[in-house]
């Protein structure tokens, strides 16, 4: 019995369970038979669809400080860039400021406070770490501040021009890494 509780029949292949078709009632039941056989299947699908830059592959490069653009390293949209790379020159008054705040803290005395808040500083204005070693190791103070890519990518929008005025805030580049693309299709 099966789930519903009606009785089953067993069935048995033998010869003649085939169901056979006379060839005029194949035509007529548009019946077309072929040898089986293993291969691959492929049908070509024309489709609409948009590409798109894979979201976790975008950057924004924005200054975190008051300034002038000094130097452009990258000029124009469409320029590949690498990870560390130098984008912007930019002089900052507060720059400096902060710099000479770290070096004053550093002849006072190398664990007080004012270091600690001068580097975490720095370090948020998008200064690195290396940066600022080499600043307590030399003693010198740089004018301008770089900023470096964060990814490797290609630059799709540059809203920066040399000479301007920025503030914190300013989005002067836009980067997409493209060795990955989304693909959207309407199916």
């Amino acid at each position: 019995k099966d789930s519903m509780g009606m009785d089953m029949m067993p069935v048995y292949e033998t010869e003649g369970s085939m169901l056979e078709l006379s060839e005029h009632a194949r035509a007529m039941a548009s019946v077309e038979t072929v040898a089986v056989r293993r291969r691959k299947l492929s049908r070509e699908i024309r489709v609409v669809g948009k590409v798109q830059y894979d979201e976790t592959g975008l950057a924004e490069i924005t200054t975190r400080v008051e300034g002038y653009v000094e130097r452009l390293f990258v000029d124009y949209t469409g320029v590949e860039v690498k990870r560390g790379d130098r984008l912007v020159e930019i002089y900052s008054p507060d720059f400096i400021v902060a710099q000479q705040e770290l070096l004053t803290g550093l002849n006072v005395s190398s664990t007080s406070s004012l270091v600690d808040s001068s580097a975490r500083k720095l370090l948020r204005w998008g200064v690195t770490q290396k940066q600022i070693d080499e600043l307590t190791r030399s003693r010198k103070i740089q004018e301008r501040l770089t900023l470096f890519s964060p990814i490797k990518g290609t630059v799709t929008e540059k809203m920066v021009v040399e000479q301007s005025a920025v503030n914190p805030g300013d989005v002067l580049y836009r980067l997409v890494n493209l060795e990955s693309v989304w693909v959207y299709l309407d199916i």
